[in-house]
């Protein structure tokens, strides 16, 4: 309950970060807002987490899909503010071993050159840089509850949200000056930390590289 609501007010102040300092200009910009979907790929190799070289040498997060949608507002100079909201899971095994699926949601607030099509369609680009706080749960797999069974014991495993900073660059093709479609690359820089494991395992190494296609709509 405490997450969630740590989300909706995250999200909130978020939200009138990014609207507030655009309404003295909404009669020469452009609000828009989007949705989008794609695939999550851990940019770590081995060591996904942290403590577990000695024991777990190569435990490593699995690749994932990816959903989310944002809202955002471009000045008529081209620089722009977007909130974005995004959802996506991992696997985390070692060894063909499943430990379990971290769940991540970040919202991030992202500075943004966004380019116009001259004539309204057409192809352009943009490039984004930004920071935002992840909300993060933890379901276990089969490797954990079978030490559950084995040893007769719980393991309660919890995640703290965690600082993520954002990266990215894409491709925007305007088949009206309302309707464009995006193809994005979007490097996730972060760490997640857990407790209740049992086992030395600590910290999360959940950077990511994500290759995203969404749908805007350009008010």
């Amino acid at each position: 309950m405490r997450k969630k609501l740590n989300l909706m007010g995250f999200t909130v102040i978020a939200l009138l970060l990014t609207v507030s300092p655009a309404l003295g200009w909404s009669e020469s910009g452009r609000f828009s807002v989007g949705v989008f979907g794609g695939s999550v790929n851990s940019v770590i190799d081995k060591g996904a987490a942290e403590g577990v070289n000695s024991t777990y040498p190569y435990t490593k997060f699995k690749s994932g899909g990816i959903r989310g949608g944002s809202i955002m507002y471009r000045f008529p100079s081209d620089v722009a503010l977007e909130l974005s909201v995004e959802r996506f899971s991992m696997d985390l095994e070692e060894s063909g071993e499943k430990f379990g699926t971290l769940n991540m949601t970040p919202v991030l607030f992202l500075l943004k050159v966004q380019s116009m099509p001259e004539g309204g369609t057409g192809l352009t680009g943009h490039a984004d840089i930004g920071f935002g706080k992840s909300f993060n749960s933890f379901d276990k797999g089969p490797f954990i509850t079978d030490l559950e069974n084995t040893y007769g014991v719980e393991f309660n495993i919890d995640t703290d949200s965690s600082l993520v900073f954002e990266l990215g660059a894409g491709a925007d093709l305007f088949f009206t000056k309302n309707i464009s479609a995006n193809l994005d690359g979007r490097l996730l820089l972060g760490n997640v930390d857990t407790s209740g494991w049992g086992i030395d395992m600590e910290t999360f190494h959940v950077s990511n590289f994500q290759i995203l296609f969404g749908i805007r709509y350009w008010h």
